[in-house]
């Protein structure tokens, strides 16, 4: 037996609708309400993802700027390296020329006196760079245009600072006569300023 439907009236759905109107009233606002948080938030979302975006590119533009901060300063640490190392180098060959033109002035200066020779130049170039300062209490320097009047006054049975025997001389030269050569060859200079002069002469060779 087959059971029929019961025929809704009009009536009867104008009451049924009127009845569940508020319900779907509150449903469709609810649902509005939730469509406008969700799009809400993904707006937001939105917004977040752009501003991580933005930063993440500035991050890579100031690591990018890092890198050529870094190599550039690698450069300029590798220049300053090769400058000082030149700057070295030439500070150890004028370190060395002066050792040498010291040595050669003491070789000839005092090669008389203290019986130098060219193979002392080995023992006076380690005592010059290691110990400059017992080296020119030993061989003080004498100025250049009296060191042949040290050797004419040390000179007696002399050898050459190359090694080579020089003729003896018969006398050392007197306080006077180193005066007098002084004057011979500075004409303008008074005797007694040249006699000063040999006496300093003489005693910085007797050192």
């Amino acid at each position: 037996m087959t059971t029929l439907s019961p025929t809704i009236t009009p009536r009867e759905r104008a009451a049924i609708q009127q009845a569940t109107a508020p319900f779907w009233r509150r449903k469709i606002a609810e649902m509005r309400e939730e469509l406008a948080w969700t799009t809400s938030q993904l707006s937001m979302r939105a917004a977040e993802h752009g501003a991580i975006e933005a930063e993440q590119a500035q991050n890579q533009a100031a690591l990018r700027e890092a890198q050529v901060q870094i190599i550039a300063a690698d450069e300029a640490a590798e220049r300053l390296r090769r400058d000082n190392a030149e700057m070295r180098k030439a500070l150890a060959e004028e370190r060395t020329r002066e050792i040498n033109l010291r040595v050669d002035t003491a070789l000839a200066t005092y090669c008389d006196k203290k019986d130098l020779s060219e193979s002392s130049r080995k023992m006076l170039t380690h005592l010059c760079s290691t110990l400059p300062d017992e080296f020119d209490r030993a061989y003080p320097q004498i100025d250049s245009e009296h060191q042949h009047l040290l050797r004419n006054f040390t000179a007696r049975g002399s050898r050459d600072p190359r090694g080579g025997a020089l003729p003896p001389d018969p006398q050392p030269m007197a306080l006077e006569q180193i005066a007098a050569a002084i004057q011979r060859e500075h004409p303008g200079v008074a005797y007694e300023h040249a006699l000063d002069r040999a006496e300093k002469l003489i005693k910085g060779a007797q050192k």
